[in-house]
């Protein structure tokens, strides 16, 4: 419930961050490396002591949060540098094994790999995984899409929409396709910008694509 002066309380706050995570992702568990991942992290804690009550409880099961995160042994010593260094020695050996590093999400010969690939894949989307975390992993052949995505037009725009914001700060591409000498990628991008935007208001964009578009920053 509320508190005093109808203010909303942490637990209600970060539930409502958690239920607009579902919406763009289209699961509550998120990273761990994040504020929402640590505090999701602390509910299962205390679930698991018994100190959280039923009444939350059934607020985040009605999310389909789920008690049990693959990586949740993994990050109980709480040194993100050793959670890093750990995984990267399990992806490793993946890739010995299997001559790539394309881990699926879900990933059963190990769970926590699986959703640790992906939490990079987030992080690095959403610009706040380390340089030196990122220069690692592509020293390592890391694939940044899964497979599954990564072949389709959508994909291929969204890549390159991605790169030229690294490179430029900014993904205002038709912005920079309306100046004189514009750059023949801009035009380009503009022009996938563009039917981006069709499609969606046609309701044809489907969520999952929005979301991975204002993951980045972009404006309808």
């Amino acid at each position: 419930a509320a508190g005093a002066g109808g203010r909303a309380s942490r637990f209600e706050q970060r539930l409502e961050e958690l239920a607009a995570y579902r919406e763009q992702w289209g699961h509550a568990a998120p990273p761990l490396g994040t504020p929402l991942g640590r505090w999701a992290y602390a509910q299962r804690g205390r679930k698991a002591k018994g100190a959280l009550s039923a009444e939350r409880v059934a607020a985040l099961e009605a999310l389909g949060f789920g008690w049990e995160h693959p990586l949740d042994a993994e990050a109980a010593g709480g040194d993100a540098e050793a959670l890093f260094e750990a995984m990267v020695a399990r992806l490793e050996a993946f890739r010995e094994e299997n001559g790539h590093c394309a881990v699926k999400k879900k990933h059963n010969a190990d769970p926590a790999l699986g959703y640790w690939v992906n939490d990079m894949r987030i992080a690095k989307r959403e610009r706040r995984l380390p340089a030196a975390q990122q220069a690692a992993l592509e020293a390592m052949g890391f694939e940044w899409e899964a497979r599954r995505q990564c072949g389709s037009a959508f994909m291929v725009g969204f890549r390159e929409l991605c790169e030229y914001r690294d490179a430029n700060d900014s993904i205002d591409v038709e912005a920079a396709a309306a100046r004189e000498g514009a750059m023949e990628q801009e035009v380009r991008l503009a022009a996938w910008a563009r039917a981006q935007r069709a499609a969606r208001a046609k309701g044809l964009l489907s969520d999952k694509r929005v979301a991975f578009l204002e993951g980045i920053g972009f404006e309808w």
